[in-house]
This record gives C-alpha cells, sequence and structure tokens, in this order.
C-alpha cells in the first residue's frame, strides 16, 4: 500500500512545526528491467535487470518553518528507507565500443538528508535567498554510499526587482553563486 500521514503544529505567531510519514511503491521501469545496449545521452552501454523487485520506500520527515516581516525559511530534515532501491551500478567493465557498461542492481537503502532555506527582504527591491542542501546515502548491505548520489551544495542567491525599467513590467536581475561538495 501507498500513503501519507502528515501534520503542522503552530509555536506561536512565527514558527511552524511540521512532520510527514509517508509509504510509497514504484515498479521497474520497463528500461530497467529490459535495457540492454548504448545510451547515447550518457555515453554508456546500460544493462536491464528482469530480476529486479518494486522499490517500497518508507520516508520520514521533520520541518520547522519560520515566517517574519523580512525574513522567511525552513530547515527540514528527513531519513528515507527504501527497500529494493534501484540504481545503476558501474560494472568497471567496458563494451567492446570502448563505453563503459552500467548495470541496473537492486538493494535496500537509506536516503538521508537537510535542506535549508531562508529568503532574506534586504530592501524595498532587493532580497537573498540561501539554500543549504546536504545528503547522505548508504547501501544497506555494503554499507557504502549509493552510486551517483547528489552532491552536497549551498546556493546564495541575490535578486533585485525594480517596479519598471524602461516601461518593462516587473523585471528583474539575478546573479547566483552555487557550490558543491
Amino acid at each position: 500500500f501507498s500513503g501519507a500521514l502528515g501534520g503542522s503544529y503552530p509555536l506561536g505567531d512565527h514558527f511552524t512545526l511540521a512532520a510527514n510519514l509517508a509509504r510509497g511503491f514504484r515498479a521497474p521501469s520497463l528500461f530497467e528491467l529490459f535495457a540492454n545496449g548504448v545510451h547515447g545521452g550518457v555515453a554508456a552501454v546500460q544493462l536491464g535487470n528482469p530480476d529486479l523487485e518494486a522499490e517500497e520506500p518508507l520516508n520520514l520527515d521533520l520541518a520547522l518553518r519560520w515566517r517574519f516581516d523580512r525574513v522567511t525559511g525552513s530547515v527540514t530534515a528527513y531519513n528515507n528507507r527504501i527497500d529494493n532501491y534501484i540504481f545503476l551500478l558501474d560494472t568497471g567493465e567496458q563494451a567492446p565500443n570502448g563505453l563503459p557498461i552500467f548495470a541496473h542492481e537492486q538493494a535496500d537503502a537509506t536516503i538521508r538528508g537537510v535542506e535549508a532555506e531562508m529568503l532574506v527582504d534586504v530592501g524595498s527591491d532587493l532580497s537573498l535567498r540561501l539554500v543549504l542542501d546536504l545528503v547522505d546515502t548508504e547501501n544497506r548491505a555494503s554499507n557504502d554510499s549509493l552510486p551517483l548520489t547528489p552532491a552536497n551544495e549551498v546556493l546564495t542567491e541575490l535578486t533585485w526587482r525594480p517596479d519598471s525599467i524602461a516601461g518593462l513590467r516587473a523585471p528583474y536581475l539575478r546573479g547566483a553563486l552555487r557550490s558543491a561538495d
């Protein structure tokens, strides 16, 4: 079965605590089951696995959100345990054409992390946005990280929104700096 249960609780005028528990189901795609050849988009040979079973995740997340006149934001921590997680594994082999061979595999996995975001109105037409994404993954059978785990990331973004420029309605100029680990 799949379903979710969630709720939020106000902590005064400016803060809200939220929690969600969800269970899902994802059957393997036809590609994951039966691929057998070059995938031009990634310049690799990908092999399907007809023995793959459905993924069954159980996710828990907890968030703290805040809202003030000039500052809004949230911090969310999550833990997602996925039985039969499907992933691409670099086999370390090469096809006769020299391309690397990746195969669809499966293992019980855990994906956990923290996401934080804050938006600050610096002035009447200037805002600053800060985002932090931290991800940790684990193949529970081998205790190794899952392949293709997203990098930890920090984003700093400054946006200028004047009322108008030369007759343009709702113009804006945005600059961002993204750093990934």
